[in-house]
């Protein structure tokens, strides 16, 4: 079920999976990346959504304040709600590759597990594997 379609990205419900799946188009401004963010964690709480599949294929470079609110504030939140796993399709991007990897060790430390993947269905399978 899609849930936003903008410039910014894609943001979908898949009810077989019981996921949260943003599809991020390119570079994006911090609050546009915010505004999808706080979105998908309202999706999230809405479905009861455990998974989660951010597509980074396309993304640009986020900020660094943004990078903190992900990991002190955004992830520990979903964690919180529900969030069990979250699935990422690696970005093109090394400088956003970085930032997954910042983000990732909090995925870790707010006990979700996660896995990084090079296309779309690999990351499909893997939370289909989970469930």
């Amino acid at each position: 079920m899609e849930i936003l379609n903008n410039e910014s990205a894609i943001l979908v419900f898949n009810e077989s999976l019981n996921a949260i799946e943003v599809y991020w188009k390119g570079h994006i401004k911090s609050d546009a990346y915010k505004g999808v963010m706080e979105l998908a964690y309202d999706a999230l709480i809405k479905y009861s959504a455990t998974e989660w599949l951010s597509d980074m294929t396309h993304v640009g470079v986020t900020s660094p304040g943004y990078q903190q609110w992900m990991k002190q504030e955004f992830v520990p939140k979903c964690a919180k709600a529900g969030l069990k796993r979250v699935a990422v399709v690696e970005a093109k991007d090394v400088f956003a590759r970085f930032y997954v990897d910042k983000v990732k060790t909090s995925l870790g430390e707010n006990d979700l597990l996660n896995e990084r993947f090079k296309t779309r269905e690999e990351a499909h399978e893997w939370l289909k594997s989970c469930l």
